[in-house]
């Protein structure tokens, strides 16, 4: 334990223990190394220990500050203990499978390539409905419209999505699932560093547009699209 050797440790332990089976002999049915033990255990919140002890919360904080707060420097009061619950309860919730089915989709598919997925969660212990967490790299999640034909003298078809560059600066990928012709969900894994370079987003402040085509097309050098975004079709392979 830093801050603290292992033989101070002990005697302030054994000082601690003596004036603690002093003070709740007759108070609560519980040994101070069942308690200690308890506390040592980082995961456990006040709350917890109550339940499992059969007494008030706020019994137990009681006896944290009175008595064990000393032998966990590292830990501090009851605000420290209640940031820890509070950081425990989002780790939970970003390991919660996503309720979203977009998000949920999306998971299920990166899954499939081996990769670990957590939904992504604010400050406040909000989850983002459009991001998630692919590893370590955060990731926005776009769904596209059905197939149109953007211009008239052309015979393609494109898929169209609206983005903020704000959701691009913030992730490190852009996840596009659209319905393919087949009704099944096809998905582009683009880097949106890719995307910064190539819609010169520096300085431009409003949501953009992007137009995903129905299938690959043979490009002319005169007609190379901004973005080739089938050259990252299933392209999950990026988020190793």
């Amino acid at each position: 334990m830093e801050g603290i050797n292992q033989e101070a440790l002990e005697r302030l332990k054994s000082k601690v223990r003596g004036r603690y089976e002093k003070s709740q002999k007759t108070k609560i049915k519980l040994s101070f190394d069942e308690l200690y033990q308890m506390f040592s255990n980082g995961s456990l919140s006040f709350r917890a220990i109550a339940q499992k002890v059969g007494v008030s919360s706020q019994r137990i904080h009681q006896l944290w500050e009175w008595h064990f707060c000393r032998l966990f420097p590292n830990i501090g009061g009851g605000k420290d203990r209640r940031k820890m619950a509070i950081a425990r309860k989002l780790r939970q919730k970003e390991r919660e499978d996503p309720t979203i089915p977009l998000l949920r989709r999306v998971a299920v598919r990166a899954r499939s390539f081996g990769h670990s997925v957590f939904q992504a969660i604010d400050d406040r212990g909000n989850v983002y409905k459009k991001r998630l967490m692919i590893g370590d790299k955060p990731c926005a999640i776009s769904s596209l419209s059905n197939l149109y034909m953007r211009a008239q003298k052309s015979s393609r078809f494109y898929s169209r999505g609206n983005l903020s560059i704000t959701t691009i600066r913030k992730n490190s990928f852009l996840i596009i699932e659209r319905q393919g012709g087949s009704k099944e969900y096809e998905y582009f894994i683009v880097p949106t560093s890719t995307l910064l370079e190539n819609y010169l987003l520096g300085k431009r402040h409003r949501p953009f547009s992007i137009y995903v085509p129905s299938e690959r097309f043979s490009y002319t050098q005169r007609d190379q699209p901004k973005v080739n975004f089938w050259s990252f079709h299933e392209a999950w392979h990026l988020l190793r």
